[in-house]
């Protein structure tokens, strides 16, 4: 078996204004089309999080969140089933545009975008009595990590959420 090599893909490199940056991100989204994305995190989310009748939001950190549109097709899938959402998108860009704020906001999800390096925020989380996030969530992310900083990350969302999914490691984990 031969060793795993990471290597920086094209688009974490380049501006987000790039034509290249942009091709990719369209690319991206025909990517997540093809393959039924929002249908397998609508499933696995649901599958984690029973619909919910209580007036708490329910909260939900997106790591690697680029423009939120991904999870804007989720959100339409569950609306109704989950009335009360607070969702953070966390990226070290923000290219989540206000017209995609307007979407989330029509299906009465609060959105939340959060520019920063994934890795800091994991290193800047330390074990509280309350878990601040009741999913934690990713797509086509943590095969940008391997060994000590995936280690970090992984620690990171442990301490931090109830629960993990993760669609491209087929990975929906109960955290506590």
């Amino acid at each position: 078996m031969m060793p795993r090599v990471l290597v920086p893909e094209t688009l974490d490199e380049l501006a987000a204004d790039d034509p290249l940056a942009q091709q990719s991100r369209r690319d991206l989204v025909r990517l997540h089309r093809v393959m039924g994305t929002r249908s397998i995190i609508g499933r696995g989310w649901r599958a984690l999080m029973p619909p919910r009748r209580v007036s708490a939001p329910l909260r939900i950190l997106e790591l690697g969140a680029g423009d939120g549109t991904l999870l804007l097709g989720v959100a339409r899938q569950l609306r109704g089933a989950w009335p009360v959402v607070e969702l953070t998108l966390l990226d070290k860009l923000n290219l989540v545009s206000p017209d995609t704020l307007l979407a989330y906001a029509a299906l009465s999800w609060t959105v939340h975008v959060e520019v920063a390096d994934v890795r800091d925020w994991a290193a800047a989380t330390t074990p509280t009595a309350e878990v601040p996030w009741d999913l934690v969530s990713t797509c086509l992310f943590l095969h940008h990590f391997q060994g000590r900083p995936l280690d970090a990350l992984l620690a990171g969302v442990a301490r931090n959420s109830l629960r993990f999914f993760d669609p491209d490691m087929q990975a929906a984990i109960m955290l506590r």
